[in-house]
């Protein structure tokens, strides 16, 4: 919950992403249930002493919050003090929950808006609660599933059950076309993308339930993983940075 106190609030936040600037700074940006997503300035938050150090890709924080003048960068928050409530210190153990948890963090990062989304926030909350205390590496399904479940929760839900031309149920052959929205009737794709690749029902009913799963149900499932990463990247508009730590 945000507080409010003279002229500063201190909101709960996940740490989505951070940006270097110069030799010591950075900036912080955070997926918070009530103010979506912000980012805010940290002041030395390389230096070895600085309090900001603990805000790693995941963590969980009371951040403090004072707006900027438009003149220092009004889009901006300046960080004005830290409390870890989850250091999720599992995560970083593992190269597959590491590279689960980046990949979420960077979707849910890039879906979210200035505006509040607690489903948003608490798919990632559950989502990162996990690969820090499962006792078990995450399996494919399980970032597909979260893929799939950050995507709907943004308003962008794929389109696994129904091709979006016509409406009708998947029934072969059937093409994924990830600029619009995920499987098609391969008649009924538009013609620039006619050559998109063919993608099996099976898959793409798999892929529906793993959307329809809790997260936790999911988590050990394997799953086509690619066809998830190719519909956030086409809703985002760039790559993911974060494939990078994905296994294969």
């Amino acid at each position: 919950m945000a507080r409010t106190r003279g002229g500063e609030q201190t909101v709960d936040g996940i740490v989505v992403g951070r940006l270097d600037v110069g030799e010591q700074d950075r900036i912080i940006r955070l997926l918070t249930a009530h103010l979506g997503l912000v980012s805010a300035w940290a002041s030395r938050a390389r230096a070895p002493r600085s309090p900001y150090t603990t805000l790693d890709l995941g963590v969980r924080a009371d951040v403090g919050l004072r707006a900027r003048s438009r003149a220092d960068g009004g889009d901006l928050y300046t960080l004005t003090g830290v409390a870890v409530t989850e250091a999720r210190v599992g995560i970083r153990g593992q190269l597959e929950r590491l590279g689960a948890a980046a990949v979420a963090c960077e979707v849910a990062g890039g879906l979210a808006t200035s505006q509040a989304d607690p489903r948003l926030f608490g798919c990632l909350e559950t989502a990162l609660l996990l690969l820090d205390q499962h006792p078990e590496p995450p399996g494919d399904g399980f970032v597909a599933g979260l893929l799939a479940k950050l995507l709907t929760f943004a308003g962008l839900a794929p389109a696994l059950e129904r091709c979006p031309a016509c409406g009708v149920p998947p029934s072969a052959p059937m093409a994924w076309h990830p600029s619009g929205g995920g499987a098609y009737h391969v008649d009924h794709l538009p013609p620039d993308v006619a050559g998109s690749p063919r993608v099996d029902i099976d898959a793409l009913a798999q892929l529906a339930t793993l959307r329809r799963l809790p997260l936790l149900d999911a988590y050990l499932l394997p799953g086509e993983v690619g066809r998830m990463l190719s519909l956030a990247e086409a809703h985002l508009g760039h790559p993911l940075r974060a494939r990078a730590w994905l296994r294969g």
